[in-house]
């Protein structure tokens, strides 16, 4: 991925990578960032021009826990009093609820 920006830290004008893109050597993926044609699509790609767009970024919760590969715990309520369901995978949290809250929980 290449910006812009990225080109005039190097003291090369930016018009060069608007004629690139303009001859097919480079590829424009979106606003002020191209990349070479032909490339690969990595998993991680959505994170790289997020990444590129965003410098100050830092990507938390479930996204960084999907990039590490760290498991995700599932997210359960249970009524008052219930013992935590013995699951071996996926790792299980557990909440418990009482009455209503627990009765109109929008994900039963």
């Amino acid at each position: 991925m290449l910006r812009p920006i990225d080109l005039g830290a190097i003291g090369i004008p930016r018009v060069v990578l608007t004629r690139l893109a303009a001859s097919g050597m480079v590829d424009r993926i979106g606003r002020g960032l191209y990349r070479l044609p032909g490339h690969s699509v990595s998993e991680h790609e959505s994170l790289v021009i997020v990444a590129a767009k965003v410098p100050q970024a830092v990507f938390c919760l479930l996204t960084a826990l999907q990039f590490h590969e760290l498991p995700r715990h599932v997210w359960v309520a249970m009524p008052r009093g219930s013992h935590t369901p013995k699951i071996d995978y996926p790792p299980i949290r557990m909440v418990q609820m009482t009455g209503n809250t627990y009765t109109t929980a929008p994900d039963r």
